[in-house]
Parts: C-alpha cells; sequence; structure tokens
C-alpha cells in the first residue's frame, strides 16, 4: 500500500492528532487542557510498556521534542511532561519504535470507506516490542464541515467536531495498539492481528475507549459518537444498558468485518463479560 502525498488537509489533520496525544500546554498544578479518551489510551500503553521495561529511560517512550520528568512530589514514577513531537509533513512520531501517526486520504488507498481510520506495519521487528506500527487516520473522513482549509489552526481555536472525530479514532487504534503490543510481549495468550477471539477482546476495548467513551466531571461531559445525545441525564441501570449495547454493537462490527458475521459475532459474545464490568460498563 502506498502512501500519497502529503496535502495541507492532512497536515491540518495531524496538527489535531497531535493536540490530541501530546496538549502542549501544562498548567501549575501538572495537569493538560485536554484530558481526553486518545490522552488516556495513550497514557495506558505508556503504562503497559514502562511496567515491562522498568529500567529504561523515559526518552524509549516519548518522541523527541516532549520534555518529561519524573515527578518528585506526586507518587512514585508519576511523569511530569510537557512538548510536542515535530510534524513531519502529516505524520508524527508518538512512542519510539511501537507507533507513529500519519493523515492520509483514504479514497486514494482504497480503504473501505466504513473505515475512519486502520493500522499497519512500517518496521521491523525491534526486540520484544513487536514491529512497529502507524496507525493512519482518514482525512477525508475525518474532517468535518467545521473545517476550513482557509483557516490555520492553533491550539486555542480547534475545529470541535474535526478535532473530535480524529481524537476517537486515535482512542480506537491506539487502544488496539496497546493489546498487540501485550501480545507481542507474550502478556496476553491471544492474537488481535490473527485470532477471532483476540480481534475481539482488542475491539471491545477499544470501542469502550472510544466510540462508546463515556466522562463526566462536574458539568464537564464527554461521550463518544456512539451514545445518544442526553446520555448524561438518563438513570444508571439505563445508561448501562445503553453503553453495555454500544461497546457490543460496535465490537461486532469490526470483529465480523474480519471474521464474518457468524464467527465475529460469536467471539464477542463470548469473551464480552470478561473484559466489560456488569456493573457500570467499565473495562476491567
Amino acid at each position: 500500500m502506498s502512501k500519497t502525498m502529503d496535502t495541507n488537509k492532512d497536515r491540518d489533520c495531524a496538527f489535531l492528532a497531535r493536540a490530541a496525544l501530546f496538549p502542549s500546554r501544562l498548567h501549575r498544578d501538572k495537569t493538560h487542557d485536554l484530558e481526553l479518551p486518545a490522552l488516556q489510551a495513550l497514557g495506558k500503553i505508556r503504562d503497559v510498556v514502562m511496567a515491562k521495561y522498568p529500567n529504561a529511560a523515559l526518552s524509549s517512550v516519548f518522541p523527541k521534542h516532549v520534555l518529561v520528568v519524573r515527578s518528585v512530589t506526586a507518587n512514585y514514577g508519576e511523569l511530569q511532561w510537557n512538548g510536542q513531537p515535530d510534524l513531519k509533513g502529516a505524520s508524527f512520531d508518538v512512542l519510539p519504535n511501537i507507533f507513529s501517526v500519519c493523515c492520509s486520504d483514504c479514497d486514494a488507498l482504497n480503504i473501505p470507506s466504513e473505515l475512519n481510520a486502520f493500522t499497519r506495519i512500517v518496521g521491523e521487528k525491534s526486540g520484544q516490542t513487536g514491529v512497529k506500527k502507524e496507525i493512519v487516520l482518514c482525512t477525508d473522513r475525518l474532517m468535518k464541515s467545521d473545517y476550513s482549509p482557509e483557516k490555520s489552526l492553533d491550539m486555542s481555536s480547534l475545529p470541535r467536531r474535526s478535532f473530535q472525530a480524529v481524537e476517537e479514532a486515535l482512542a480506537h487504534e491506539v487502544t488496539k495498539i496497546r493489546d498487540q503490543f501485550k501480545f507481542d510481549c507474550k502478556d496476553n495468550t491471544d492474537d488481535p492481528s490473527s485470532t477471532c477471539r483476540g480481534l475481539a477482546l482488542a475491539e471491545i476495548r477499544a470501542a469502550a475507549a472510544a466510540e462508546c467513551y463515556y466522562s463526566k466531571e462536574g458539568k464537564s461531559v464527554r461521550r463518544g459518537s456512539g451514545l445518544p445525545r442526553g446520555f448524561s441525564l438518563l438513570p444508571a441501570s439505563v445508561q448501562r444498558s445503553i453503553l453495555h449495547r454500544c461497546i457490543n454493537t460496535v465490537a461486532m462490527k469490526s470483529t465480523e468485518r474480519k471474521f464474518g458475521n457468524g464467527e465475529g459475532s460469536k467471539c464477542v459474545a463470548e469473551v464480552f463479560d470478561s473484559v466489560i464490568n456488569p456493573y457500570d460498563g467499565k473495562q476491567e
């Protein structure tokens, strides 16, 4: 699969993706402006990598030009970081030797229309971390009507609908890369890239982290595109039911795409309860 030439729209898409994974502004309380799904998904895979290689340098889990130190006042091991990796055209590094992100026109790559993003292999096997991967975000499907190529992007005025679409696609793919990394490191026994059970497990976690994501802190509410408007106002029992149905539906569609309707749905049904807590809809 050849890469198409980067366009300004691709580069703007990459700008949004970088903003989702590396919010540049660090507040005095060491928090970032955008504590959102993609950033949370990246934090989880970074934790897995650091737990697997506890003596590795911090530079091994952050790209160049991101300043990172261990906190001397907070819990042991907590990281404080600031900055963003350089954009190289419409791509940037995320976890060195593990994965990067790029934006491209997916129609030009003949990618099925139902996909907004996908992950491909771009490097050779590196030690015990498997082969390096690249998340490809579909510029032509994720950049919405609120994006205007005539307007320069900056961190203070991101096109909201386009940003959330890019962020959701990232959260989904980053979560799946985490499952694949754990298999490559022999922490999981089910291969997400080749087994129906492994893919079903990964897709359930990815759906919960992206399309079916839900967070409410005070007046701040975030929900994935698979959840209805007014979701936060519903009774908890109804929320759980809708959340489970959302995760199940998204995971089945993705798994069935590779393994067919019968086997794909069966695999999701067999592992669903082992991944999702039946009381609050969160991942175990």
